[in-house]
């Protein structure tokens, strides 16, 4: 009589263990928060400010604050715009100095990544 009870503790514990991890997934998956990102070409003007390549078509992509990944060299280099003005429909972009982490002359494409949206990981697996 002692065994079975004793194993019948075990499995009610385990069950539970169990029920516990799969809420703590759920959570998981649900406050967990995926990337939206879209690749632009960035054109060098000054010490700070790059220009979009394709004229002001992105225009709504921007936000001041907003954080911006360079990929130069497959090093990723993360920048914060400071200002943003479109100017003969070019879109300028000035971020806040960087202290000379672009090793990059004028006129030089870069290519950037940005976040556009961000999306639980939830919504993800239902949109599939």
């Amino acid at each position: 009589m002692k065994k079975l009870t004793n194993s019948n503790k075990i499995i009610v514990f385990s069950i539970f263990l169990i029920l516990l991890l799969f809420v703590f997934f759920i959570i998981f998956i649900y406050f967990y928060k995926l990337n939206k990102f879209e690749y632009i070409q960035l054109e060098n003007v000054d010490e700070h400010t790059f220009r979009t390549i394709n004229k002001a078509k992105n225009r709504n992509l921007f936000k001041i604050n907003q954080e911006i990944v360079f990929i130069i060299e497959n090093e990723k280099i993360n920048l914060t715009t400071r200002k943003i003005y479109v100017q003969n429909d070019w879109i300028y972009i000035v971020f806040h100095s960087f202290k000379n982490k672009l090793n990059i002359l004028p006129k030089d494409n870069v290519l950037a990544k940005i976040v556009i949206d961000k999306i639980s990981l939830l919504n993800k697996l239902f949109q599939l």
